[in-house]
C-alpha cells in the first residue's frame, strides 16, 4: 500500500509530511524540507518508480495533473486550506504578483475551480481522508489519531502532535518548514 499526501500548492501537505515521519510512516522524497520527489512531477507518463514507494508516504502536488496510475493499492490523504489563505501564501513571495488584488483572485478561483477535479480522482483511487489545515494546527492531537486510524498502523501520535507549531492559520511571513 502507497500512502498518498496530496493537495494543491500550500496547503500543508508538507506539514502532514512531518506528522507521518514523526509517527513512523517513511517518506518516499528527495527533496527535504518540502518531502517531495521529484519523479512525481513525472507522473501519469511515467510511473514505473511507483513500486519503491510501497509502505511510504507519497506527497503530491497537483494531482490533477500528476495523477498516480490505478495499479497500486493507496490510501489517499487530502490536504486543504482555506482558499484565500492558500493564495497568499502562493503570492507571498512574489510581491510583484501580490501588490496586485487580480492575482490574489485568480489563484483563489484556481484552488476553488481545480479541488473538484482533484477529488473525484482521489475517490476514484482510494479510500481518503481530508485534513483542512486550520484544524491541523488547533487540535494537531486529533489530526494525528485520525491519520493513524486512517492509515490503519499504530503510529507515535504524541510525536506527530508535536511536530505542528502553535499558531495563526493566517498567511506566515516565512516558509515554516523550512525552519523545522
Amino acid at each position: 500500500m502507497i500512502t498518498i499526501v496530496a493537495g494543491l500548492g500550500r496547503c500543508g501537505s508538507s506539514l502532514v509530511m512531518s506528522m507521518l515521519k514523526a509517527g513512523g510512516i517513511p517518506l518516499f522524497a528527495n527533496r527535504q524540507g518540502s518531502h517531495e520527489h521529484t519523479l512525481t512531477k513525472l507522473l501519469p507518463s511515467t510511473h514505473e518508480w511507483m513500486h519503491q514507494s510501497e509502505d511510504c508516504a507519497v506527497k503530491i502536488l497537483d494531482i490533477q495533473i500528476h495523477t498516480p496510475p490505478p495499479t497500486h493499492e493507496y490510501k489517499m490523504i487530502w490536504c486543504v486550506r482555506d482558499p484565500k489563505q492558500q493564495a497568499l501564501s502562493m503570492l507571498k513571495h512574489k510581491p510583484d504578483q501580490l501588490a496586485r488584488r487580480t492575482s490574489l483572485r485568480k489563484k483563489e478561483r484556481w484552488i476553488i475551480e481545480e479541488t473538484p477535479k482533484c477529488m473525484k480522482i482521489i475517490q476514484r483511487l482510494g479510500r481518503y481522508l481530508v485534513i483542512p489545515f486550520e484544524i491541523t494546527l488547533k487540535h494537531p492531537d486529533t489530526i494525528a489519531a485520525s491519520l493513524a486510524a486512517h492509515l490503519g498502523v499504530a503510529l507515535d501520535e504524541a510525536a506527530m502532535a508535536a511536530v505542528v507549531k502553535k499558531r495563526s492559520p493566517e498567511v506566515y511571513t516565512g516558509f515554516l518548514e523550512e525552519e523545522l
